[in-house]
């Protein structure tokens, strides 16, 4: 447990108990368990000082050592080839390959085994191989061999690890699970729970590129599911889906195998392989499954029950399907989740070469088709779906805008200097890669070799970088740099920066990468063609803050994600058992306190006070952990019986925590450590008025501003950069008092995106933007305080207040815009 500024505390038992449920556990300490780090699949390591100088040296065949070495800590030889990324989880770190020796040249065809490699994290030491013998035959009537399982493919996924549990797909198109308790506390080898055979037991005929250069699924989980696109394909030869009615996405129970529910939404329309890995996120009140399927649509399904939530065609609807030449695509990357946004770009097998791509910013809290566009043919009915493509305008098609589109907004390939022709760098390509987003910047690499850096929210190009080489792998971000490996074998570092540059380091790792480099505790892990490297300088090693988008659906706030006290969590108990749900755990020694917890990150977090001083504290979700505690500020209630005023959780934004103390401190926490990164005083820095109960305020976030209400006669509410503290604007309401007690909500409201609050004698709605006072509403009793939220709902707004001296009312206002602006309209106002 870390300590920060604290004193003892008494044993004064408290019981916190879990309101929602996360997603998933976040990674443990620094460690990489599955594909991306975490289940946003944004490749962002929290920590800090990555090496940039290193050199794996040259290979004395003589002394049989490696000269000239420099920062390498350890180095693992694999097969011959290595395509999925490392995944690395309690000491142990694993990743795909084969059997073939290169140094001895060993090649036994009969042999021949994708193989998913085991190292022990500190030395690189062998641990386990799980061997996958090559697929001995096809299944009658197919027409060549190797179209399933090519000689020496490696096994093409990343592994998640769960616990002890560790799930994968095969070359075979299998999905494992494996027990690898008995491997860590070394007993014996990994023990196998469950494996189905998605050829023999659904038909799935998978494809496999010619050139092996491809992902296979790696999984994704939710609760006790999880979730695998199973590779079902269109056969060249045949020139047809051969197993049309075979699932290309199942949902399996975790423990068992046992599937719970399938789709096969592409049938006949898949256009080669189905190479990416669904992405989980909580949205629009659901958790979904997004699924890139080989009909080049992206899908979202809901995570429970399988039913269809959204979908968007990658593709514009006159592109055309062909091998050399074409502009419709598919899907090898993989769907990224930042700040409420998805972002995947387009792509084909990398045997079909290079061309056009796309890249989407997509909204997935709509419902319905949410394409950008619509094909509808002369008469302006609407056209099916098609393999080749959908709408031909030489046959009278025409396209539509959707007005049900879900695009946020795109970038294409695109004659960008208007000289009707499209030379190199004007647009994006075809990918292999998936995004990485870090502090609203977006890098992007395609399979021609460009690495490009936009806004991630509104797709403004800010540089590209030619590294010449194919890049199958996607980009990395550690602290403030960018990693990107290609397939030259080298390793180029950038500056994470929206002002063009050049790379800081470029460095040789003598043979082909196709796996993305990946960080975890310290150290960096890039897997040329045929060795695992560890690099790491000695560098003081930290923690950075936690990658944002972690929170989205959480109960990370006062009163829940949408601060209307509604759980977007599915899937509870419909009745509790006779005798009450069981007890997960019990922790005592907390202090006292009656604060709400907010829970986000895999961790909870509460506020108590002891001894006329309060703390933030952090917990472990899963078994009630300890883990840091921060002093907060002075608890100089003198009422005791009235703490019931001062429920004051802290608001969590992915890497941050916001709590008020008692006395109008406001501090701003790290969450891996509760260490302060900034703080503001609403007394001392805004001249902010408490009530008598002292400061109950609780901050919301809204895009990058921390609004909050300090109550102070030129700052009555504030808006606070969120990662800085510094001061975007101030909003003073002319007599409205003090803060009170209400805790203020961000709506939209007559169109207007507002914050809306209770303050000591009046309700007001501010433009969020600039802090202009846009509406207020009553001269209210001076008092009472006022602890209640308003509740919005369609431009209507339900509050309780005291407007008529000391008798509570309930209020109902209807918020309308003019010509002269936007005012408030009182509805009913009830005093019984």
């Amino acid at each position: 447990m870390k300590r920060n500024r604290i004193v003892r505390v008494r044993l004064v038992v408290i019981i916190v108990a879990s309101i929602c449920a996360t997603i998933v556990d976040f990674a443990a300490a620094d460690d990489w368990p599955m594909y991306g780090r975490d289940v946003t699949h944004n490749a962002v390591s929290l920590e800090l000082n990555p090496p940039t100088d290193w050199d794996i040296g040259t290979f004395d065949s003589k002394t049989g050592k490696w000269e000239g070495s420099r920062n390498i800590v350890w180095r693992a030889k694999l097969g011959s080839l290595a395509f999925g990324d490392p995944v690395v989880a309690d000491g142990q770190i694993w990743i795909g390959t084969n059997n073939y020796n290169q140094l001895s040249g060993n090649y036994d065809r009969g042999k021949d085994a994708s193989v998913l490699a085991g190292f022990d994290e500190r030395h690189g030491n062998s641990l386990f191989n799980y061997d996958s013998p090559r697929l001995p035959s096809l299944p009658p009537g197919f027409s060549y061999a190797h179209i399933h399982d090519w000689p020496s493919s490696p096994l093409a996924c990343s592994p998640l690890i769960e616990g002890d549990l560790m799930w994968f797909t095969t070359n075979r198109s299998e999905t494992v699970c494996l027990d690898l308790g008995p491997l860590k506390r070394g007993e014996k080898q990994p023990r196998e729970v469950w494996k189905v055979d998605m050829m023999n037991q659904f038909g799935v005929f998978p494809i496999r590129a010619a050139m092996m250069w491809n992902h296979s699924s790696s999984i994704s989980s939710y609760q006790d599911r999880i979730f695998v696109i199973t590779g079902n394909g269109f056969d060249f030869s045949q020139k047809k889906v051969p197993a049309p009615e075979a699932p290309s996405l199942i949902c399996f129970d975790k423990h068992s195998g046992k599937v719970l529910w399938q789709d096969n939404s592409p049938r006949e329309n898949i256009f080669d392989g189905q190479w990416s890995s669904p992405l989980i996120i909580d949205a629009g009140g659901r958790v979904q499954v997004i699924t890139p399927q080989g009909d080049g649509w992206l899908r979202s399904f809901d995570a429970m029950t399988g039913a269809l939530i959204w979908k968007f065609d990658i593709n514009l609807k006159t592109a055309i399907l062909k091998l050399n030449g074409g502009t419709r695509n598919h899907f090898v990357a993989t769907p990224v989740f930042y700040q409420g946004r998805v972002y995947i770009a387009n792509g084909q097998n990398e045997q079909h070469g290079e061309g056009p791509g796309r890249l989407v910013c997509i909204d997935p809290s709509k419902v319905g088709d949410i394409s950008s566009e619509l094909a509808v043919d002369g008469s302006g009915r609407r056209l099916p779906d098609a393999r080749i493509q959908i709408a031909d305008t030489t046959k009278g098609d025409r396209v539509i805008p959707n007005p049900s589109s879900g695009l946020v907004w795109e970038c294409v390939t695109s004659d960008v200097n208007g000289n009707g022709e499209i030379q190199f760098g004007e647009g994006i390509y075809r990918t292999y890669s998936n995004v990485v987003i870090k502090d609203g910047l977006l890098l992007m690499a395609d399979f021609s070799g460009l690495l490009h850096c936009m806004d991630a929210k509104t797709g403004k190009r800010h540089w590209d970088y030619d590294v010449e080489s194919a890049i199958f792998a996607s980009p990395l971000i550690v602290d403030n740099f960018v990693y990107i490996a290609d397939d030259n074998g080298i390793v180029s570092i950038f500056r994470l920066a929206a002002k063009a540059n050049q790379p800081i380091a470029k460095v040789n790792m003598q043979s082909e990468i196709m796996t993305s480099p990946i960080f975890a505790n310290g150290t960096l892990y890039v897997a040329n063609r045929d060795t695992l490297f560890a690099i790491r300088e000695e560098k003081a090693v930290q923690k950075a803050v936690e990658p944002l988008a972690t929170t989205q659906g959480l109960w990370s706030q006062w009163r829940g994600p949408n601060r209307d006290n509604i759980s977007t969590e599915q899937g509870l108990l419909q009745e509790w058992p006779a005798v009450g749900p069981p007890l997960s755990w019990r922790v005592s020694g907390l202090g006292q306190g009656i604060s709400p917890v907010s829970v986000a990150g895999g961790r909870i977090f509460a506020l108590s006070q002891y001894n006329s001083t309060e703390y933030v504290r952090a917990l472990d979700e899963q078994t009630g952990k300890l883990l840091w505690t921060t002093e907060l500020g002075a608890f100089p209630l003198q009422n005791p019986s009235m703490r019931w005023l001062t429920q004051r959780p802290p608001a969590v934004d992915g890497e941050r925590l916001y709590a008020v103390s008692l006395d109008g401190v406001l501090v701003c926490l790290r969450c891996t450590d509760g260490e302060l990164l900034w703080g503001k005083s609403y007394p001392t820095d805004f001249k902010g008025k408490s009530g008598v109960f002292g400061f109950s305020d609780c901050p919301v976030v809204h895009e990058d501003a921390l609004i909050c209400t300090p109550g102070g006669p030129n700052a009555s509410i504030v808006a606070l950069d969120k990662k800085t503290g510094q001061v975007l604007w101030k909003c003073a309401v002319p007599e409205a008092g003090g803060t009170a007690y209400s805790n203020g909500v961000v709506a939209e409201l007559a169109g207007q995106t507002q914050f809306v609050t209770l303050l000591e004698k009046t309700l007001v709605g501010v433009d969020v933007d600039n802090g202009k006072l846009l509406w207020r509403y009553g001269e209210f009793s001076k008092l009472f305080l006022h602890p209640h939220t308003p509740l919005i709902r369609n431009n209507l707004i339900t509050c309780v207040g005291f407007p008529n001296g000391n008798e509570a009312s309930i209020m109902r206002l209807a918020i309308e815009r003019s010509s002269e602006g936007i005012a408030s309209r009182e509805l009913f106002l009830d005093n019984s």
